[in-house]
């Protein structure tokens, strides 16, 4: 089908409209366009308001570069690598060379012994996303590709037809798209007409989030100094995570680096709901955190918001139903848990990864049945559930710095293999353009876990949310349930007992070359198979990326 051609009552029809026009909506538009599908972005004007989520843990820089691969766009992959994105965008985002980990105590002085900076194997360096920038460069990618956009005005009417899904706009504009892919947020006009939002959520966490751009930030070296603070990197080189009973302080630097166009940083107060009530107003409770933890406060003392505050009540939703009848609804429209190091843009790419191509095979066929999209209801559901659970453990677990550290060994683990996992199938896309493989994938065990695939891990990934819930309620010893769990971790045949971060070194050596012959002499001659071809797989790819390193 044409991109833009006439429907029913004057309507310009479409293959597929995509409701909003930010990251995720974006790549799925440039994905079809750039296969020669007929789609159309549909957002309103924006309202200034902040856009979060900068941070790319695994296994987001596999993702965005498998899904380069898969759909023909080298333009998404360039958000995987720092030098790259500010080639494509100018060197607005930041670079994220290390990340530092500081654990605060209510009244009391930052303790040296509980800091902790991990620096990733000597790579080239991801970004932190200044997503401004980064969002408009997509949203130009895929209208360079062929995708039309109507930006102009917000959807105010909404119909479900045996032919499609009929938007109409506030300017009174009639869009008609054989499929509808909800991609927008919260505030979605499609959920909202079709009432699809489940209420109350059946999510288990309950956090809410303060959220701005600062500058002034004061250099945590230049507070916390000498040899007892002594990182391998200048704190500032990557994110840095003020951690505390109940929350977490997240802080991105955009201008980190010489090439830096502003000095702006991305700040995250995210609380327990229970712990930490709602306060008057944003700017009140930031200032009455600040006096509640000296220990952090100094950081702050020359810092300004540059932007309006965006405060949220409990930030978890989710909707009741996700597929229907000629529509889907995905990413932050679909539902929500946690800013915990940027996991709800890892759910988003997965869901527009596995539904480009069903979208990609429906309109060359001409058919958008139901069925064919069934999966991503699941996929869906388990991406919610498996975030709602990792994130719940480490909340808990900030209750005692010991648990902190412990949970934090335990998710490393599972990111250090689990964003590994796809390598096969992404070599079997590139080695014979099929992607049979990476479909398998979408119905692997434990799906959305930070280590899909692998029962061992998973089993002690929920035994110790439930350990770590059970201790900061008082009902476990801290320090006996973090020494349970890490017991198990370092006994379990999936990893080796050096690749498990120690609890007490604050800050642990990068993996080198010799760390990465000893992994591979543990996959060859001791390590279980479903993990031996896992191990194999990062000891070629870091490899690899240590040599274009230089």
């Amino acid at each position: 089908m044409p991109a833009n051609t006439t429907g029913p009552g004057d309507a310009e029809r479409h293959d597929v409209i995509v409701l909003g026009s930010g990251l995720i909506a974006s790549i799925l538009a440039a994905a079809l366009a750039r296969q020669g599908i007929g789609v159309v972005l549909v957002d309103g004007p924006t309202d200034g308001r902040l856009v979060r989520g900068e941070m790319l843990t695994p296994p987001a820089p596999v993702l965005l570069r498998t899904i380069a691969a898969r759909y023909g766009l080298p333009e998404v992959a360039h958000l995987a690598s720092f030098d790259e994105l500010s080639e494509a965008t100018g060197p607005s985002s930041g670079r994220e060379r290390c990340h530092s980990f500081l654990y605060h105590r209510a009244g009391r002085p930052l303790d040296p012994s509980e800091v902790l900076q991990l620096n990733p194997p000597d790579v080239p360096p991801e970004p932190n996303l200044y997503r401004p920038d980064v969002d408009a460069y997509l949203l130009r990618t895929a209208l360079a590709h062929g995708a039309r956009a109507v930006l102009d005005s917000p959807v105010r009417g909404v119909e479900v037809r045996r032919d499609g899904v009929l938007l109409t706009t506030g300017s009174g504009r009639r869009l008609l798209g054989g499929y509808l892919v909800d991609a927008s947020d919260r505030d979605s006009p499609f959920v909202a007409a079709l009432g699809l939002r489940e209420e109350p959520t059946g999510l288990r966490l309950r956090t809410r989030s303060l959220y701005t751009h600062m500058s002034g930030l004061t250099e945590v070296g230049s507070v916390y100094g000498g040899p007892s603070f002594a990182p391998p990197r200048p704190w500032e080189e990557g994110s840095v995570h003020h951690v505390f009973a109940g929350g977490h302080l997240s802080v991105y630097g955009f201008g980190n680096h010489p090439r830096a166009t502003h000095g702006l940083s991305a700040v995250c107060l995210t609380l327990d709901v229970d712990r930490h009530p709602r306060g008057e107003s944003p700017e009140a409770e930031f200032s009455a955190f600040l006096d509640a933890y000296p220990s952090v406060a100094p950081l702050f003392a020359a810092a300004k918001p540059e932007a309006p505050w965006e405060a949220t009540g409990r930030q978890q939703y989710s909707s009741a139903r996700t597929v229907g009848e000629r529509w889907c609804v995905i990413g932050e429209a679909a539902g929500y848990v946690d800013p915990f190091f940027n996991r709800g843009l890892i759910t988003g790419l997965e869901q527009a990864n596995g539904l480009a191509w069903r979208l990609i095979e429906a309109a060359r066929a001409g058919h958008f049945g139901r069925d064919r999209f069934a999966p991503l209801e699941r996929m869906g559901r388990e991406l919610l559930a498996a975030q709602d659970g990792l994130v719940s453990m480490m909340l808990a677990s900030t209750h005692e710095h010991i648990t902190w550290r412990t949970a934090l060994s335990l998710l490393e683990t599972g990111l250090r293999f689990g964003q590994f996992v796809p390598a096969g199938a992404v070599g079997a896309l590139l080695g014979t353009g099929s992607d049979a493989e990476l479909r398998k994938l979408e119905e692997i065990d434990h799906y959305g876990s930070v280590f899909p695939g692998h029962h061992g891990y998973n089993e002690l990934l929920a035994t110790a949310r439930e350990e770590f819930t059970a201790a900061a309620a008082g009902e476990r010893d801290p320090g006996e349930t973090a020494a349970g769990v890490l017991a198990r971790l370092r006994g379990a045949d999936f990893v080796p007992d050096f690749f498990v971060l120690d609890t007490v070194d604050r800050f642990p050596p990068q993996l080198g070359p010799a760390d990465i012959l000893r992994l591979e002499e543990w996959a060859r001659n001791g390590a279980p198979a479903d993990v031996a071809a896992i191990a194999l797989s990062a000891v070629a790819t870091v490899r690899g990326r240590m040599a274009a390193q230089g």
